[in-house]
């Protein structure tokens, strides 16, 4: 294979990856119209789940570059490089309040989102009044979990939610007092008092 024709690209390159639980794992690959006699060779080795294999997985927790060396074992004893950068992003931060909330039938409820994130959204979108705002006003009909989606600049996302108990409104009620009792111990109306009837 002559020379010319060789090329290495190690990926991904310049890329920004989201952490999760404060790790990311990336696969690393090569591409290149290199010959089968190739081997490779990744450093640093720290994070990486091999390091004479062309596809490791790289296991990091902040910026970190990685420099890979092609051996193409051939009569010119040619050595090709390539370089690897990533960036790391933390996921934003976010809280919802109430995290759990009762209300009755035809009421509203009030949620609010907080924390570092770029952006917003919320599901489901029904029955509440804006759903990329950071506070919205609920009024589901029904028992409802609604989910908070926040994300920053690199697109990294942290989701939290608000579970909303809904009752059955309650009936209407009239208060009875009646305007005479009879105290013998037959069991009606045998006590003077308001009582309430559903």
């Amino acid at each position: 294979m002559p020379l010319s024709d060789t090329n290495i690209n190690a990926q991904p390159n310049d890329t920004t990856v989201c952490l999760t639980n404060g790790t990311a794992q990336i696969p690393l690959s090569i591409t290149g119209n290199l010959p089968t006699t190739t081997t490779y060779s990744w450093q640093p080795a720290n994070g990486l789940s091999a390091t004479a294999i062309a596809n490791p997985i790289a296991t990091i927790n902040a910026a970190s570059t990685y420099i890979v060396t092609a051996n193409l074992n051939d009569f010119c004893n040619t050595i090709l490089t390539d370089t690897v950068q990533i960036a790391v992003s933390e996921p934003p931060t976010l809280s919802i309040t109430p995290a759990n909330a009762q209300i009755f039938a035809g009421d509203n409820v009030q949620i609010t989102a907080s924390g570092n994130f770029d952006s917003l959204a919320w599901t489901p979108t029904t029955n509440i009044d804006n759903p990329t705002s950071a506070t919205i006003t609920a009024q589901p009909t029904q028992t409802t979990t609604y989910t908070a989606t926040a994300q920053n600049a690199d697109g990294c996302q942290t989701t939290a939610q608000s579970i909303i108990t809904v009752f059955k409104a309650p009936a209407d009620t009239c208060l009875l007092m009646p305007n005479a009792f009879s105290p013998n111990n037959d069991g009606t109306n045998d006590w003077f008092g308001a009582f309430s009837r559903v």
